[in-house]
């Protein structure tokens, strides 16, 4: 019996979170987010969002300015806008980042393989406390 009372306590909790955000998320749609640069440049709070992040990636010097290989095309790139929201949904930040056009590019021409290195945070601990329980010397 008392399984079944969490159980439905539980249940009555979430449809009344689900309707309130349901509520809520219907009342913002009122201001949607750019689908594209010329959309973003009109509103002042998107432009400066944008100054800031090409300003944090240049500072974190993400690039580097090169001259194109022979018989290569530059990969495009393109803006991606989300308003970020509080709990109670006013806007706490504008968010955008910059992407490439990777669909634009060909194997074989554009690129040979691909190799992404992924490690789980659970395996790098096992390996740093096995490199400490053995003494090894981790540069």
């Amino acid at each position: 019996m008392k399984r079944f009372v969490t159980h439905l306590i539980l249940f009555c909790y979430t449809r009344i979170y689900l309707k309130s955000t349901l509520l809520c998320s219907l009342s913002l749609t009122t201001q949607t987010e750019p689908q594209c640069y010329k959309e973003a440049a009109w509103k002042p709070e998107w432009v400066k969002a944008m100054e800031a992040n090409i300003k944090a990636l240049e500072a974190n010097n993400t690039w580097k300015i090169m001259d194109l290989p022979p018989r290569k095309m530059p990969i495009g790139c393109r803006w991606v806008y989300k308003t970020k929201r509080n709990v109670d949904g006013h806007i706490e930040h504008y968010k955008e980042w910059v992407v490439a056009k990777g669909y634009t590019q060909h194997e074989g021409i554009d690129y040979l393989d691909t190799y992404s290195p992924m490690a789980r945070l659970t395996t790098v601990q096992i390996v740093l406390i096995v490199a400490t329980i053995k003494n090894w010397f981790l540069e």
